[in-house]
């Protein structure tokens, strides 16, 4: 997990990675919390449609009721994070839903990238696909 640990504490970029099968989520969370980070798990293994897997963001993330089921909701609420030094997200189930709506899939993941790379956000995001 040194490159999860490198990601987390040097300069490299926060993204969207995928978690290496060698690796656990488990030891991803271990990592993050130890180096201060706040962990949020989304499992949309059983998400048939793009609205279930915003609800299960939506849940994992603790968004407000007034999350909207769509990209903009999304990432307005992202932009909100303010967790310090940064919020690691871990993507539970990602591949059932990118082989079920791969243009959706693609359309979550260029919000996820777009905010990770926000040099004005607040602090740092980091998706792992799991």
């Amino acid at each position: 997990m040194t490159g999860l640990a490198t990601l987390l504490t040097g300069p490299a970029p926060a993204g969207v990675y995928r978690l290496p099968a060698a690796s656990s989520a488990d030891t991803a969370r271990r990592v993050a919390e130890a180096a201060g980070w706040r962990v949020v798990d989304a499992d949309t293994s059983a998400a048939a449609d793009r609205r279930a897997v915003f609800a299960a963001l939506k849940t994992a993330f603790g968004f407000p009721d007034w999350f909207g089921h769509n990209l903009d909701a999304l990432a307005d609420s992202l932009g909100d994070l303010d967790a310090e030094p940064g919020t690691l997200l871990v993507w539970s189930g990602s591949t059932t839903f990118a082989r079920s709506a791969p243009d959706q899939f693609r359309a979550i993941l260029a919000v996820l990238r777009d905010r990770a790379n926000d040099a004005g956000a607040p602090t740092r995001l980091l998706t792992l696909l799991a």
